[in-house]
Protein backbone atom coordinates (compact mmCIF):
# COMPACT_ATOMS: atom_id res chain seq x y z
CA UNK A 1 0.00 0.00 0.00
CA UNK A 2 1.63 3.47 -0.88
CA UNK A 3 2.40 5.55 1.44
CA UNK A 4 0.01 7.96 0.17
CA UNK A 5 -3.03 5.99 0.58
CA UNK A 6 -1.88 5.01 3.95
CA UNK A 7 -1.36 8.94 4.85
CA UNK A 8 -5.21 9.28 3.57
CA UNK A 9 -6.73 6.04 5.28
CA UNK A 10 -4.87 7.45 8.73
CA UNK A 11 -6.02 11.47 8.20
CA UNK A 12 -9.91 10.43 7.60
CA UNK A 13 -10.28 7.51 10.28
CA UNK A 14 -8.37 10.60 12.49
CA UNK A 15 -10.75 13.46 11.93
CA UNK A 16 -14.03 10.92 12.02
CA UNK A 17 -13.64 9.16 15.13
CA UNK A 18 -10.88 10.93 16.74
CA UNK A 19 -13.80 13.27 18.67
CA UNK A 20 -15.14 9.91 20.22
CA UNK A 21 -11.90 8.70 21.06
CA UNK A 22 -10.97 11.86 22.90
CA UNK A 23 -14.27 11.69 24.79
CA UNK A 24 -13.94 7.93 26.05
CA UNK A 25 -10.35 8.57 27.04
CA UNK A 26 -11.44 12.04 28.50
CA UNK A 27 -14.10 10.25 30.42
CA UNK A 28 -12.65 6.99 31.13
CA UNK A 29 -9.74 8.91 33.04
CA UNK A 30 -11.63 10.64 35.03
CA UNK A 31 -14.35 7.53 36.21
CA UNK A 32 -11.17 5.35 36.85
CA UNK A 33 -10.81 7.86 39.71
CA UNK A 34 -14.60 8.21 41.19
CA UNK A 35 -12.82 9.49 44.40
CA UNK A 36 -11.61 12.48 42.95
CA UNK A 37 -14.22 15.33 45.11
CA UNK A 38 -14.89 17.54 42.27
CA UNK A 39 -16.69 14.84 40.54
CA UNK A 40 -19.27 15.04 42.94
CA UNK A 41 -19.12 18.89 44.11
CA UNK A 42 -19.89 19.87 40.33
CA UNK A 43 -23.37 19.86 39.53
CA UNK A 44 -25.33 20.79 37.01
CA UNK A 45 -29.15 21.54 36.82
CA UNK A 46 -30.92 18.57 35.85
CA UNK A 47 -32.88 20.87 33.00
CA UNK A 48 -29.78 21.33 30.83
CA UNK A 49 -29.67 17.45 30.83
CA UNK A 50 -31.25 14.40 29.19
CA UNK A 51 -33.30 12.35 30.96
CA UNK A 52 -30.64 9.62 30.63
CA UNK A 53 -28.11 11.40 32.47
CA UNK A 54 -30.56 12.55 35.25
CA UNK A 55 -31.73 8.79 35.95
CA UNK A 56 -28.21 7.74 37.24
CA UNK A 57 -28.95 9.51 40.29
CA UNK A 58 -30.23 7.09 41.83
CA UNK A 59 -27.63 4.76 40.98
CA UNK A 60 -25.57 7.05 43.20
CA UNK A 61 -27.47 5.97 46.57
CA UNK A 62 -25.27 3.94 48.47
CA UNK A 63 -27.15 3.55 51.58
CA UNK A 64 -30.72 3.22 53.09
CA UNK A 65 -31.57 3.16 56.98
CA UNK A 66 -34.89 3.07 58.55
CA UNK A 67 -34.65 3.60 62.21
CA UNK A 68 -36.37 0.72 64.39
CA UNK A 69 -39.45 1.75 66.04
CA UNK A 70 -39.86 5.33 64.35
CA UNK A 71 -40.10 3.61 60.49
CA UNK A 72 -41.40 8.14 60.01
CA UNK A 73 -37.37 8.17 60.17
CA UNK A 74 -35.07 7.51 57.24
CA UNK A 75 -31.33 7.66 56.60
CA UNK A 76 -30.42 7.71 52.79
CA UNK A 77 -26.62 7.97 52.27
CA UNK A 78 -25.26 8.84 48.83
CA UNK A 79 -22.29 10.05 46.63
CA UNK A 80 -24.24 13.74 46.97
CA UNK A 81 -24.11 13.16 51.04
CA UNK A 82 -26.57 12.09 53.76
CA UNK A 83 -30.39 12.93 53.74
CA UNK A 84 -33.09 12.40 56.20
CA UNK A 85 -36.82 12.49 56.51
CA UNK A 86 -39.17 12.43 59.84
CA UNK A 87 -41.94 11.90 57.57
CA UNK A 88 -41.30 8.50 56.00
CA UNK A 89 -39.46 9.67 52.98
CA UNK A 90 -41.99 12.42 51.82
CA UNK A 91 -39.24 15.44 52.65
CA UNK A 92 -35.86 15.03 52.91
CA UNK A 93 -33.27 17.18 54.54
CA UNK A 94 -29.30 17.63 53.83
CA UNK A 95 -27.23 16.12 57.13
CA UNK A 96 -24.22 15.20 56.33
CA UNK A 97 -22.29 16.79 53.36
CA UNK A 98 -20.00 14.22 52.82
CA UNK A 99 -19.93 11.29 50.21
CA UNK A 100 -21.26 8.42 52.02
CA UNK A 101 -20.34 4.86 51.09
CA UNK A 102 -22.06 2.77 54.55
CA UNK A 103 -24.20 3.46 57.38
CA UNK A 104 -24.21 1.58 60.38
CA UNK A 105 -26.09 1.82 63.86
CA UNK A 106 -23.85 0.85 67.02
CA UNK A 107 -24.20 -2.84 67.84
CA UNK A 108 -24.03 -4.86 70.65
CA UNK A 109 -25.48 -8.42 70.90
CA UNK A 110 -25.85 -8.44 67.80
CA UNK A 111 -28.53 -5.86 68.27
CA UNK A 112 -28.50 -2.82 66.39
CA UNK A 113 -28.42 0.63 68.51
CA UNK A 114 -29.99 3.74 66.60
CA UNK A 115 -29.10 5.83 69.58
CA UNK A 116 -25.71 6.19 67.63
CA UNK A 117 -25.34 6.06 63.88
CA UNK A 118 -21.88 5.81 62.16
CA UNK A 119 -21.23 6.55 58.68
CA UNK A 120 -18.15 5.73 56.40
CA UNK A 121 -16.89 8.43 53.89
CA UNK A 122 -14.44 10.04 51.74
CA UNK A 123 -13.32 11.71 55.04
CA UNK A 124 -13.32 9.17 57.49
CA UNK A 125 -15.45 7.50 59.95
CA UNK A 126 -18.22 10.32 61.28
CA UNK A 127 -20.55 9.58 64.05
CA UNK A 128 -24.03 11.02 65.26
CA UNK A 129 -25.98 10.53 68.39
CA UNK A 130 -29.03 12.75 68.22
CA UNK A 131 -30.69 11.12 64.87
CA UNK A 132 -27.78 12.50 62.32
CA UNK A 133 -29.09 16.06 63.46
CA UNK A 134 -24.82 16.56 64.22
CA UNK A 135 -21.90 14.65 63.23
CA UNK A 136 -18.36 14.36 64.72
CA UNK A 137 -15.75 12.41 63.07
CA UNK A 138 -14.32 9.46 64.96
CA UNK A 139 -11.41 8.60 63.13
CA UNK A 140 -9.29 8.25 59.72
CA UNK A 141 -9.67 11.84 58.90
CA UNK A 142 -9.12 12.34 55.14
CA UNK A 143 -9.31 8.72 54.09
CA UNK A 144 -11.90 6.86 51.89
CA UNK A 145 -13.69 4.44 54.12
CA UNK A 146 -15.63 1.59 51.53
CA UNK A 147 -17.23 -0.59 54.12
CA UNK A 148 -17.51 -1.09 57.53
CA UNK A 149 -18.74 -3.41 60.25
CA UNK A 150 -19.74 -2.23 63.93
CA UNK A 151 -19.55 -5.28 66.96
CA UNK A 152 -19.64 -4.78 70.51
CA UNK A 153 -19.04 -0.74 70.07
CA UNK A 154 -15.66 -1.28 68.34
CA UNK A 155 -16.12 -0.24 64.22
CA UNK A 156 -14.07 -2.24 61.37
CA UNK A 157 -13.10 -0.88 58.43
CA UNK A 158 -11.88 -1.02 54.92
CA UNK A 159 -9.73 1.69 53.68
CA UNK A 160 -8.92 2.60 50.30
CA UNK A 161 -9.97 -1.25 49.15
CA UNK A 162 -6.77 -2.62 51.08
CA UNK A 163 -5.92 -1.61 54.67
CA UNK A 164 -8.13 -3.21 57.20
CA UNK A 165 -8.46 -0.83 60.35
CA UNK A 166 -9.91 -1.12 63.61
CA UNK A 167 -11.04 1.73 65.59
CA UNK A 168 -12.53 2.06 69.52
CA UNK A 169 -15.01 5.48 69.47
CA UNK A 170 -14.77 5.26 73.35
CA UNK A 171 -11.32 5.37 74.04
CA UNK A 172 -9.99 6.89 70.24
CA UNK A 173 -7.98 3.83 69.56
CA UNK A 174 -7.42 3.25 65.56
CA UNK A 175 -5.20 0.22 64.51
CA UNK A 176 -4.15 -1.03 61.18
CA UNK A 177 -4.99 -4.80 61.87
CA UNK A 178 -1.95 -7.07 59.91
CA UNK A 179 -3.53 -8.70 56.98
CA UNK A 180 -2.21 -11.63 54.81
CA UNK A 181 -4.48 -11.82 52.22
CA UNK A 182 -6.45 -14.57 50.70
CA UNK A 183 -5.10 -16.55 47.82
CA UNK A 184 -6.56 -19.39 46.83
CA UNK A 185 -6.44 -21.61 43.45
CA UNK A 186 -9.84 -20.80 42.17
CA UNK A 187 -11.68 -19.51 38.70
CA UNK A 188 -12.89 -16.34 37.87
CA UNK A 189 -14.99 -16.15 34.89
CA UNK A 190 -14.39 -14.24 31.34
CA UNK A 191 -17.35 -11.73 32.54
CA UNK A 192 -15.32 -10.85 35.81
CA UNK A 193 -11.90 -10.24 33.98
CA UNK A 194 -13.28 -7.84 31.45
CA UNK A 195 -14.52 -6.10 33.69
CA UNK A 196 -11.56 -5.54 36.10
CA UNK A 197 -9.47 -5.03 33.29
CA UNK A 198 -11.32 -2.25 31.69
CA UNK A 199 -11.61 -0.74 35.35
CA UNK A 200 -7.87 -0.57 35.75
CA UNK A 201 -8.14 -3.47 38.98
CA UNK A 202 -6.87 -6.40 36.50
CA UNK A 203 -3.61 -6.93 35.95
CA UNK A 204 -1.07 -6.18 39.35
CA UNK A 205 -2.30 -5.11 43.21
CA UNK A 206 -1.63 -1.93 44.00
CA UNK A 207 -2.40 0.80 41.94
CA UNK A 208 -0.15 -0.56 39.05
CA UNK A 209 -3.52 -1.53 37.12
CA UNK A 210 -4.83 1.96 37.55
CA UNK A 211 -1.72 3.43 36.31
CA UNK A 212 -1.00 1.74 32.66
CA UNK A 213 -5.21 2.37 32.52
CA UNK A 214 -4.36 6.17 32.91
CA UNK A 215 -1.66 5.67 30.75
CA UNK A 216 -3.49 4.41 27.84
CA UNK A 217 -6.26 7.23 28.36
CA UNK A 218 -3.49 9.91 28.26
CA UNK A 219 -1.65 8.56 25.00
CA UNK A 220 -4.92 8.47 23.51
CA UNK A 221 -5.97 11.92 24.50
CA UNK A 222 -2.48 13.27 23.36
CA UNK A 223 -3.38 11.25 19.97
CA UNK A 224 -6.49 12.77 19.32
CA UNK A 225 -5.23 16.35 19.89
CA UNK A 226 -2.06 16.38 18.43
CA UNK A 227 -3.47 14.59 15.29
CA UNK A 228 -5.67 17.44 14.87
CA UNK A 229 -3.18 20.08 15.64
CA UNK A 230 -0.70 18.53 12.47
CA UNK A 231 -4.02 18.18 10.61
CA UNK A 232 -4.59 22.08 11.21
CA UNK A 233 -1.06 23.26 10.51
CA UNK A 234 -0.77 21.28 7.38
CA UNK A 235 -3.55 22.82 5.86
CA UNK A 236 -2.36 26.44 7.40
CA UNK A 237 0.77 25.79 5.30
CA UNK A 238 -0.68 24.64 1.82
CA UNK A 239 -2.52 27.90 2.81
CA UNK A 240 0.61 29.74 3.16
CA UNK A 241 -0.26 31.33 6.33
CA UNK A 242 2.89 32.66 8.16
CA UNK A 243 4.17 30.97 10.86
CA UNK A 244 2.14 27.73 10.29
CA UNK A 245 5.58 25.26 10.11
CA UNK A 246 5.94 26.57 13.67
CA UNK A 247 6.28 23.26 16.47
CA UNK A 248 4.86 21.24 13.68
CA UNK A 249 8.27 18.56 13.36
CA UNK A 250 8.40 18.65 17.03
CA UNK A 251 4.63 17.64 17.41
CA UNK A 252 4.94 15.05 14.51
CA UNK A 253 7.87 13.54 16.45
CA UNK A 254 5.68 13.18 19.54
CA UNK A 255 2.63 12.20 17.69
CA UNK A 256 4.88 9.20 15.77
CA UNK A 257 7.48 7.48 18.02
CA UNK A 258 8.54 3.98 19.82
CA UNK A 259 6.63 4.78 22.63
CA UNK A 260 3.44 5.54 21.09
CA UNK A 261 3.56 2.11 19.36
CA UNK A 262 4.16 0.63 22.38
CA UNK A 263 1.25 1.85 23.70
CA UNK A 264 -0.86 0.26 21.38
CA UNK A 265 -1.09 -3.41 23.64
CA UNK A 266 -2.65 -1.42 26.33
CA UNK A 267 -4.84 0.70 24.34
CA UNK A 268 -6.14 -2.19 22.53
CA UNK A 269 -7.02 -4.28 25.97
CA UNK A 270 -8.95 -1.15 27.01
CA UNK A 271 -10.63 -0.80 23.81
CA UNK A 272 -11.46 -4.67 22.78
CA UNK A 273 -13.01 -4.52 26.63
CA UNK A 274 -15.24 -1.37 26.13
CA UNK A 275 -16.54 -3.12 23.31
CA UNK A 276 -17.39 -6.25 25.26
CA UNK A 277 -18.71 -3.78 28.30
CA UNK A 278 -20.83 -1.93 25.43
CA UNK A 279 -22.50 -5.32 24.65
CA UNK A 280 -22.88 -6.87 27.97
CA UNK A 281 -26.11 -7.56 28.17
CA UNK A 282 -26.25 -9.70 24.86
CA UNK A 283 -22.98 -11.10 26.15
CA UNK A 284 -23.30 -11.90 29.65
CA UNK A 285 -24.25 -15.63 29.32
CA UNK A 286 -21.61 -16.61 26.85
CA UNK A 287 -18.87 -14.47 29.28
CA UNK A 288 -20.15 -16.19 32.37
CA UNK A 289 -20.15 -19.35 31.36
CA UNK A 290 -16.26 -19.39 30.16
CA UNK A 291 -14.38 -20.20 33.41
CA UNK A 292 -10.55 -19.06 33.73
CA UNK A 293 -8.15 -20.61 35.82
CA UNK A 294 -6.44 -18.27 38.39
CA UNK A 295 -3.06 -19.80 37.30
CA UNK A 296 -3.35 -18.63 34.18
CA UNK A 297 -4.35 -15.06 34.85
CA UNK A 298 -2.71 -11.94 35.37
CA UNK A 299 -0.62 -11.52 39.30
CA UNK A 300 -4.00 -9.60 40.93
CA UNK A 301 -5.47 -12.60 41.06
CA UNK A 302 -2.97 -14.46 43.33
CA UNK A 303 -2.70 -11.48 45.67
CA UNK A 304 -5.91 -9.64 46.74
CA UNK A 305 -4.44 -7.34 49.23
CA UNK A 306 -5.73 -4.45 47.14
CA UNK A 307 -9.31 -5.90 46.62
CA UNK A 308 -10.72 -5.77 50.06
CA UNK A 309 -14.69 -5.20 48.86
CA UNK A 310 -15.88 -5.35 52.29
CA UNK A 311 -15.43 -6.46 56.33
CA UNK A 312 -17.46 -8.29 59.02
CA UNK A 313 -16.81 -9.90 62.37
CA UNK A 314 -19.41 -11.73 64.43
CA UNK A 315 -17.04 -11.83 67.27
CA UNK A 316 -15.42 -15.55 66.11
CA UNK A 317 -14.83 -14.61 63.05
CA UNK A 318 -13.60 -12.16 60.50
CA UNK A 319 -15.07 -12.43 56.63
CA UNK A 320 -13.59 -10.50 54.16
CA UNK A 321 -15.75 -9.97 50.35
CA UNK A 322 -13.43 -9.74 47.14
CA UNK A 323 -14.08 -10.40 43.63
CA UNK A 324 -13.32 -14.03 44.58
CA UNK A 325 -15.93 -14.38 47.22
CA UNK A 326 -16.53 -14.64 51.15
CA UNK A 327 -13.34 -15.45 52.70
CA UNK A 328 -13.40 -16.64 56.57
CA UNK A 329 -10.30 -16.29 58.76
CA UNK A 330 -10.15 -16.47 63.14
CA UNK A 331 -6.65 -15.03 62.98
CA UNK A 332 -6.26 -13.02 60.02
CA UNK A 333 -3.52 -15.54 58.64
CA UNK A 334 -5.41 -18.61 58.14
CA UNK A 335 -7.93 -17.90 55.42
CA UNK A 336 -10.58 -20.89 53.74
CA UNK A 337 -13.11 -19.93 50.90
CA UNK A 338 -16.54 -19.36 52.68
CA UNK A 339 -19.17 -18.34 49.59
CA UNK A 340 -17.42 -18.27 45.98
CA UNK A 341 -18.70 -15.10 44.07
CA UNK A 342 -18.03 -11.42 44.26
CA UNK A 343 -19.07 -10.24 47.33
CA UNK A 344 -19.52 -6.41 46.25
CA UNK A 345 -21.72 -5.46 49.46
CA UNK A 346 -22.20 -7.26 53.11
CA UNK A 347 -24.25 -6.13 55.61
CA UNK A 348 -25.30 -7.63 58.85
CA UNK A 349 -29.35 -7.28 60.21
CA UNK A 350 -30.32 -9.20 63.37
CA UNK A 351 -27.40 -11.61 63.55
CA UNK A 352 -27.40 -12.65 59.72
CA UNK A 353 -25.21 -11.60 56.83
CA UNK A 354 -26.45 -10.71 53.76
CA UNK A 355 -24.01 -10.47 50.71
CA UNK A 356 -24.71 -8.34 47.48
CA UNK A 357 -23.01 -10.46 44.25
CA UNK A 358 -21.60 -8.27 41.22
CA UNK A 359 -22.00 -10.75 38.33
CA UNK A 360 -22.76 -13.36 40.90
CA UNK A 361 -25.86 -14.57 43.50
CA UNK A 362 -26.91 -12.48 46.29
CA UNK A 363 -26.72 -14.51 49.64
CA UNK A 364 -27.60 -15.01 53.12
CA UNK A 365 -25.39 -16.48 56.35
CA UNK A 366 -27.79 -17.25 59.31
CA UNK A 367 -26.92 -20.06 62.04
CA UNK A 368 -23.46 -21.07 60.37
CA UNK A 369 -25.50 -22.21 56.70
CA UNK A 370 -25.07 -19.95 53.39
CA UNK A 371 -28.38 -19.28 51.03
CA UNK A 372 -28.79 -17.80 47.63
CA UNK A 373 -31.32 -15.63 47.89
CA UNK A 374 -33.27 -15.60 44.50
CA UNK A 375 -36.03 -13.35 43.45
CA UNK A 376 -33.85 -10.39 44.94
CA UNK A 377 -32.79 -7.00 43.00
CA UNK A 378 -29.55 -7.42 40.84
CA UNK A 379 -26.15 -5.53 42.69
CA UNK A 380 -28.08 -4.36 45.63
CA UNK A 381 -26.40 -1.60 47.38
CA UNK A 382 -27.89 -2.01 50.42
CA UNK A 383 -29.52 -4.05 53.17
CA UNK A 384 -31.96 -2.34 55.48
CA UNK A 385 -34.81 -3.75 57.87
CA UNK A 386 -38.32 -1.60 57.11
CA UNK A 387 -41.28 -2.45 59.42
CA UNK A 388 -39.36 -5.65 60.12
CA UNK A 389 -38.83 -6.87 57.05
CA UNK A 390 -35.57 -7.07 55.15
CA UNK A 391 -35.28 -5.21 52.21
CA UNK A 392 -32.94 -4.27 49.48
CA UNK A 393 -32.25 -1.13 47.63
CA UNK A 394 -31.77 -1.83 43.99
CA UNK A 395 -31.84 0.11 41.24
CA UNK A 396 -35.56 -0.64 39.78
CA UNK A 397 -37.06 2.73 40.36
CA UNK A 398 -40.79 0.83 40.75
CA UNK A 399 -39.36 -1.00 44.06
CA UNK A 400 -37.16 1.36 45.64
CA UNK A 401 -38.27 3.27 48.65
CA UNK A 402 -39.00 6.83 48.90
CA UNK A 403 -35.96 8.71 47.80
CA UNK A 404 -35.24 12.32 47.86
CA UNK A 405 -35.83 14.20 44.09
CA UNK A 406 -32.25 15.84 43.26
CA UNK A 407 -32.61 19.01 40.78
CA UNK A 408 -29.13 18.90 40.18
CA UNK A 409 -26.95 16.01 38.84
CA UNK A 410 -23.07 15.50 40.08
CA UNK A 411 -20.26 16.21 37.05
CA UNK A 412 -19.87 12.17 37.38
CA UNK A 413 -22.90 11.29 36.11
CA UNK A 414 -22.83 13.24 33.58
CA UNK A 415 -19.20 11.76 32.38
CA UNK A 416 -20.23 8.17 33.18
CA UNK A 417 -22.93 9.18 30.59
CA UNK A 418 -20.77 10.20 27.91
CA UNK A 419 -18.56 7.08 28.56
CA UNK A 420 -21.22 4.77 27.79
CA UNK A 421 -23.00 7.18 25.09
CA UNK A 422 -26.24 7.53 26.92
CA UNK A 423 -25.90 10.68 26.85
CA UNK A 424 -26.89 11.28 23.29
CA UNK A 425 -28.19 7.92 22.56
CA UNK A 426 -28.88 4.74 23.42
CA UNK A 427 -27.75 3.34 20.74
CA UNK A 428 -24.40 5.61 20.05
CA UNK A 429 -22.56 2.12 21.78
CA UNK A 430 -22.27 1.32 18.17
CA UNK A 431 -19.74 4.30 17.65
CA UNK A 432 -18.02 3.86 20.85
CA UNK A 433 -17.36 0.38 19.25
CA UNK A 434 -16.30 1.86 15.71
CA UNK A 435 -14.09 4.36 17.78
CA UNK A 436 -12.07 1.54 18.95
CA UNK A 437 -11.77 -0.80 15.74
CA UNK A 438 -10.69 2.73 14.21
CA UNK A 439 -7.92 3.57 16.76
CA UNK A 440 -7.03 0.19 16.07
CA UNK A 441 -6.55 0.64 12.71
CA UNK A 442 -5.02 4.31 13.34
CA UNK A 443 -2.36 2.59 14.94
CA UNK A 444 -1.58 -0.25 11.98
CA UNK A 445 -1.41 2.87 9.87
CA UNK A 446 0.52 5.46 11.80
CA UNK A 447 3.15 2.21 12.36
CA UNK A 448 3.28 1.89 8.51
CA UNK A 449 3.41 5.44 8.14
CA UNK A 450 6.37 5.58 10.45
CA UNK A 451 8.11 2.67 8.77
CA UNK A 452 8.14 3.60 5.22
CA UNK A 453 9.09 7.17 6.40
CA UNK A 454 12.01 5.30 8.51
CA UNK A 455 13.01 3.47 5.36
CA UNK A 456 13.32 7.05 3.33
CA UNK A 457 15.81 8.29 5.46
Amino acid sequence: MRLYTLARIHRILGLTLGGVLFILAFTGFLLDHDNFRFLWGIRMDNGWLPQAVTAKNTRLVTAYKVEPGNPARRYMGSRQGLFISDDGGGRWQPGLPLQIYMLEPDRVDASDDYSTLYAATDDGIHASTDHGQHWRRVALAGQVVESMVVFDHVIYAVVDKRALIRVDPRSGEVRKLGLQAPTYSTEVTLARLVRDLHYGRGLFSGDSSLLINDGSALVLLFLSLSGLWIYLRIRAIRRRKPGARKGLEWVRRLHSNRLMLLMFFPVSLLLITGVLLDHAGGLRALMKRVHLPIGYLPPVYRSLESDLWGIDYDGSDFRLGNRLGVFRSKNLRDWRLDSPGFAWKMRRIDGALYVAGMGAPNRKLENGEWRVLSRTPHMPRDVYLDNDQVSFLGRDPGVMPPLPRFSRTPLYAVLLSLHDGSFFHEQWRWMNDAAAAGACVLFLTGYLKWRRKKRRF
